[in-house]
């Protein structure tokens, strides 16, 4: 069985935006966060993703 790191997630977040899909973007982000919800306040993605969402919403 394969095993994967949420940050796949983040990764594809970043592919899909750079693309202009706004929608997979935004789900990936999310999927991301949701994986990482008990992750430490002190990680980069994190933050980073909570602020490209925000982002995202305002285009």
């Amino acid at each position: 069985m394969a095993t994967f790191s949420p940050k796949v997630f983040y990764a594809l977040g970043r592919i899909h935006e750079i693309q202009g899909d706004k929608i997979k973007a935004r789900e990936n982000y999310l999927k991301f966060l949701d994986l990482r919800k008990n992750a430490d306040a002190n990680l980069p993605e994190p933050a980073a993703a909570r602020k490209r969402l925000s982002d995202l919403g305002r285009e």
